[in-house]
């Protein structure tokens, strides 16, 4: 054996690398493994390099197999898109299922659900979703506080959902409490102006007052 190359931290494929396992019996670096659908398990490294094994086993059995997603050999197929739309949706099962997943807390662990739609199809899922549309795009749930649900998912920038996580904030207003996003849709006020009124307190019972205009200079 050569020189031990330390996996820890990479991801590969649908699996992300936790710490070594030690050597497999025919005396291969094998690592503990962590797949995007919540299972735990020990790969050999050369494998996940060579990219002959990129899940725990759940791609071979999944829907993903039937369009091309996967070979039959277990490999990736039909290019990056469809690995990263389909990785997409077992991290999203595993956040809302897995209690085991690092962040199920932030997920099912407070409550959010998949609908029933998408929760065991993933042919479902990329049907109303399509496929991912540009490198890094994320999926984001408009209400952060709802379901995984095609009226409630979007695909967006890491930028845009990291602002959607802040506006999923609940705030009072004249007509109730609700998420800022809301808010800023009943209220029909520009999203910088609503958000600079709530950086700066105003009283619930004003958050929906029309902004007023700037009186026009004489000539």
């Amino acid at each position: 054996m050569g020189r031990l190359v330390d996996l820890s931290g990479k991801k590969f494929g649908l699996l992300s690398v936790q710490s070594y396992a030690g050597l497999d019996g025919g005396k291969n670096a094998s690592w503990h493994c962590l797949c995007d659908c919540g299972t735990s398990c020990v790969v050999r490294g050369s494998r996940m390099r060579e990219g002959t094994t990129a899940s725990c086993g759940c791609l071979i059995t999944t829907p993903a197999a039937r369009i091309g997603v996967v070979r039959g050999d277990g490999s990736l197929g039909k290019g990056e898109a469809h690995r990263a739309t389909y990785a997409t949706w077992t991290s999203m099962r595993a956040r809302c299922l897995s209690a085991n997943h690092p962040v199920y807390f932030r997920y099912g662990g407070r409550g959010i659900t998949i609908c029933l739609r998408w929760l065991d199809s993933f042919d479902n899922f990329l049907a109303d979703m399509g496929i991912r549309p540009f490198p890094g795009a994320e999926l984001d749930r408009k209400d952060n506080d709802g379901p995984y649900s095609p009226d409630n998912c979007q695909w967006t920038t890491t930028k845009v959902n990291s602002q959607n996580r802040r506006n999923a904030r609940v705030i009072d207003t004249p007509i109730g409490p609700m998420p800022v996003w809301k808010a800023i849709e009943v209220s029909g006020i520009n999203r910088s102006c609503f958000q600079s009124r709530v950086h700066n307190k105003w009283p619930a019972a004003r958050l929906f007052d029309t902004p007023r205009k700037s009186p026009k200079k004489a000539a």
